[in-house]
């Protein structure tokens, strides 16, 4: 007889985790970061991270909250004001476009503060190829799985908080997802009350940073501590009976939030 071979197929993979990749983006908890783009390692005034996006990518967050400006023709991400530190849209995108195509089993999201026209903003996304990988989901359809947005390509998910004559890929965020309050000077001030977007929407936004009156490492090693960060999440689910879907935390590397969304996710 001939010896029998086993095929050893490696299983996929999905944003890191075989068991996320039956899963749709409402039943998925993505560690995300608050201003992204605000990083020491990029010589920001007042910045909301040590490091930068690429490093974000690479520690497995998932989820970006990014805000988008103009200034003298050139599309830029900055945070109220470009003094304090400024990225050149370009420039970021070309980062995630090749995490994207190195990665091909990793879907990421984009929540987007939108200081420009949304037509602006489609155009440069439409000019981008990192448009072409945007889904296209209007709220009443059913939210496909991590294999399905893998399976045609479609990993990139992106919500504005203005859409008007934007693209249809381009989501309008508060059609899609409701929030808890995101200025929190201290613990005290966390609530698990509904801010923007409506309960009945189908994702949830989990603001979890300290603002006093500038993000800090202090507080953030505080609030970003699993004994911190999983209690009040599991006290807003309860309290909403909503799945907390992005988990969005100043100075992404200190603490435990990589741990909690994972655990969250069933993959301790």
């Amino acid at each position: 007889g001939c010896p029998t071979t086993t095929n050893n197929v490696t299983p996929r993979k999905c944003n890191l985790f075989e068991s996320l990749c039956d899963k749709t983006v409402p039943e998925i908890a993505f560690a995300t970061t608050h201003n992204s783009m605000s990083n020491k390692a990029d010589g920001w005034a007042a910045y909301n991270h040590f490091y930068g996006i690429e490093d974000q990518l690479n520690e497995g967050f998932r989820g970006f909250m990014l805000d988008i400006y103009e200034e003298e023709r050139v599309l830029k991400l900055c945070h109220g004001t470009c003094l304090g530190g400024s990225i050149d849209f370009e420039t970021v995108m070309e980062s995630y476009y090749d995490f994207l195509n190195e990665n091909p089993h990793e879907v990421i999201v984009f929540i987007f503060e939108t200081h420009i026209s949304p037509e602006r903003f489609g155009d440069a996304f439409d000019s981008h190829p990192l448009g072409q990988m945007a889904l296209q989901i209007t709220p009443s359809e059913p939210w496909p799985t991590l294999n399905t947005l893998i399976d045609n390509d479609t990993r990139l998910i992106m919500f504005s908080d203005t859409v008007e004559d934007a693209p249809s890929y381009i989501l309008e965020m508060w059609a899609h997802a409701v929030d808890v309050h995101y200025h929190a000077e201290t613990q005290d001030d966390f609530s698990c009350d509904w801010f923007r977007g409506e309960p009945e929407n189908e994702l949830f936004i989990f603001n979890h940073f300290i603002t006093n009156p500038l993000p800090n490492e202090t507080a953030a090693q505080e609030v970003n501590a699993y004994d911190v960060l999983m209690p009040r999440l599991q006290k807003c689910q309860n309290e909403n009976g909503k799945f907390p879907n992005f988990i969005s935390v100043d100075f992404f590397s200190v603490g435990d939030t990589l741990q909690v969304v994972n655990e969250l996710n069933g993959n301790p």
